[in-house]
């Protein structure tokens, strides 16, 4: 795979800054869910319409009873901020983790398997199961799951991007026969029909979550190792690198990718880019990771050399936070393990909040992209909406490669009127929809320098393919 970003050029760990700042103005945070409806949530993830889905598993990471876990959907039926419907989406299975709901779909890490639900009769509880990944790791009757398949992510590339701690996983198999074994924590890629499953960066301890920018870059908050010498660190997830866990970073640290930066103590969690329009100035267009010990954080970011200088800042009450995530209406939820511990749980406990700009009025309504017709679904790939432009994306490349789509997205790619995140948006699904058939056009988009990086990555983003 032929990577501009794979470029190692970092050799010291990276200047960084925290400061105890109060949360940002601006911004409501209200109760969306709680016990008894949801009880030990394990992770999160939002519908562009804001149904929240919490992954809920009473074993923890302490105790290996079967069929214990659940994924709870909560519906805000009222539009009052608080959910009021609740149904078991998925109920009865094992070790519930992650998830990533794109394209009406849940993608659900659920080790040792990664799962993609859907609820084709919209009743509330998803009646097709497909599995698109098996040996994740350990399964629950080898001891507990911890450390293991974690958190996913969805990139405007289409990759579903997969969190594996250092339980690692041995000739995990995607559904085209694709395999990877990795020792130690680390990221896999993988396509939404389980195809093309692939390994991108190794040397991490236990990241929980990852976040992915307009640009394709990753972070992950990463696990401190209690004592031993390797912190919570933040990382910038460079494809191809070894970020030196377990022993790298202590014995050969010059060959191991440094943090962006290390705050100590800690338990990351959740992980999210927010890149939507609704919310004040600074405030949605940055890094936001969560922390099981130590709470929500809000991460600025200066560009310095090929990653960035980060300031982490105080954000939003959260403590215990488990995970994060968006809707389309510039809505965040975080999740969180207040009132429980690491272990099996008999009394319900955790939580679910809403954060919200106070001035509502900048808040796009999310579109209807199932009805959009190819048109619309162009214009939805630029919007200012992260959660749209991914869910265009995916509708487009379901509905396949058209000329429609393939004219317009050149199109979009070469008018520098339109904002960088969307012509980035617009050669990375030109990709997607024609292989290496689009390799012509796009080379032709290489003069551009504002699209070089993304159009070197499209070319080669596939080994196949080159």
């Amino acid at each position: 795979m032929l990577r501009v970003s794979s470029i190692i050029c970092l050799l010291s760990c990276l200047p960084g800054w925290s400061t105890a700042a109060e949360p940002p103005s601006g911004l409501a945070q209200s109760p969306f869910a709680s016990q008894p409806h949801i009880t030990a949530p394990t992770g999160i993830s939002v519908s562009p319409q804001g149904v929240v889905f919490v992954s809920c598993d009473v074993n923890g990471v302490t105790n290996t009873k079967r069929n214990a876990g659940k994924v709870v959907r909560c519906e805000d039926t009222d539009g009052d901020g608080q959910a009021d419907k609740f149904s078991d989406f998925v109920a009865g299975i094992d070790s519930p983790r992650g998830s990533c709901y794109v394209g009406e779909t849940l993608y659900l890490m659920q080790p040792p398997l990664l799962v993609a639900y859907q609820d084709l009769d919209s009743d509330g509880i998803a009646e097709e199961k497909t599995t698109l990944v098996t040996n994740l790791g350990p399964d629950l009757q080898s001891g507990g799951v911890i450390h293991g398949a974690n958190g996913i992510r969805m990139g405007i590339d289409g990759w579903l991007y997969l969190a594996i701690g250092d339980q690692g996983c041995y000739e995990a198999t995607g559904t085209d026969g694709s395999q990877v074994t990795l020792h130690g924590g680390g990221v896999l890629r993988v396509r939404p029909d389980g195809s093309q499953l692939s390994l991108l960066v190794t040397g991490t301890r236990n990241i929980y979550d990852i976040a992915v920018d307009p640009y394709l870059n990753l972070f992950a908050r990463d696990n401190t190792n209690d004592g031993g010498g390797w912190g919570t660190r933040l990382h910038h997830l460079t494809e191809l690198a070894d970020f030196g866990y377990p022993s790298r970073y202590k014995n050969f640290a010059p060959e191991a990718m440094p943090p962006l930066a290390d705050y100590g103590p800690g338990a990351g969690t959740g992980m999210l880019y927010l890149h939507e329009p609704g919310f004040p100035e600074g405030i949605g267009d940055a890094l936001y990771s969560g922390d099981l010990n130590t709470g929500l954080w809000m991460h600025r970011r200066k560009p310095y050399e090929a990653t960035w200088q980060v300031q982490q800042q105080r954000f939003m009450p959260s403590p215990n936070n488990i995970g994060l995530d968006a809707d389309g209406y510039s809505r965040v939820y975080c999740a969180s393990r207040l009132g429980g511990g690491f272990g099996f749980s008999n009394e319900p406990f955790g939580h679910v909040d809403q954060i919200q700009p106070e001035d509502k009025t900048a808040a796009a309504d999310f579109p209807d992209i199932n009805g959009a017709s190819d048109g619309e679904l162009l214009a939805y790939l630029a919007s200012a909406s992260q959660v749209a432009r991914i869910n265009a994306m995916r509708e487009m490349v379901t509905r396949g490669s058209k000329p429609a789509f393939t004219k317009g997205l050149v199109a979009m790619a070469e008018d520098a009127e339109y904002p960088w995140y969307a012509r980035v948006a617009a050669v990375m699904t030109r990709k997607q929809l024609d292989g290496a058939k689009s390799h012509a056009v796009l080379k032709n988009l290489y003069r551009d320098a504002e699209l070089r990086e993304f159009v070197v990555r499209a070319l080669g983003d596939v080994a196949g393919e080159i």
